[in-house]
């Protein structure tokens, strides 16, 4: 076999290579561009109805009513508690008790026009009469208490609890203020004594007075004054 007949023999096989080649591409091209099936319309036959509500049996279906919403109800605002103020009870300070009730009349100064004892006459000095009962009956009057400072508790002796009732003995001079005052009995303790002397002795008294002149007299009368602490 010379080289001409293996020529022709191999165009001859690429002929019908490339003619299968271009059969198979296409038969290949015509499926892709074939236009895809349309499924068939399906037909409803239905009748014309002018009414919907004739045809759903002359009833007229009327929408639901829904209940409006509750009105939110208010919170109650919380109430702060009450606090009650605490009122502080001030503390009083222990004060002396004087008793000015027991003001008693000892002696008055004669200031009558009877004649007067020998022993006074001798010596040029006003008799003291005594007043019997408070001068309740006599021919004087006892005095009273026009005016008065309560005695200041010393803070020596409250502090050492001191108590006690003073006796003084008090000369009231005509014009109501208190002359000599002096101690008749002590309570024991002088601190409390000096205290007592002291405020008596800033006192405005009601002079004593004769019942038959009117006029007003000296007089001595004694005045118990206590200090006790509550």
């Amino acid at each position: 076999m010379t080289y001409t007949d293996h020529w022709r023999k191999a165009m001859t096989v690429s002929f019908f290579l490339h003619i299968f080649l271009v059969i198979a591409a296409g038969y290949l091209l015509s499926g892709l561009t074939a236009p895809l099936p349309v499924p068939a319309e399906v037909l409803l036959e239905m009748d014309l109805v002018n009414d919907p509500a004739e045809h759903a049996g002359n009833r007229i279906t009327t929408p639901e009513q829904t209940a409006p919403p509750a009105a939110p109800q208010p919170v109650p605002a919380e109430i702060p508690p009450v606090v009650t103020p605490q009122i502080e009870t001030p503390v009083t300070e222990p004060q002396p008790v004087v008793t000015s009730s027991e003001l008693t009349l000892a002696a008055a100064e004669n200031q009558t026009n009877s004649p007067a004892p020998n022993h006074s006459a001798s010596t040029g000095s006003p008799a003291a009469v005594p007043a019997a009962g408070g001068g309740s009956r006599s021919g004087i009057a006892a005095p009273g208490i026009l005016s008065k400072v309560d005695p200041s508790y010393p803070p020596s002796a409250r502090k050492a609890g001191l108590e006690g009732t003073v006796i003084l003995k008090i000369q009231i001079h005509a014009n109501g203020r208190p002359g000599e005052i002096v101690v008749a009995r002590s309570t024991g303790h002088v601190v409390l004594d000096e205290a007592a002397i002291k405020a008596v002795g800033k006192w405005q008294f009601i002079p004593a007075k004769d019942r038959i002149s009117g006029r007003t007299v000296s007089c001595t009368t004694t005045l118990p004054v206590t200090f006790r602490l509550h």
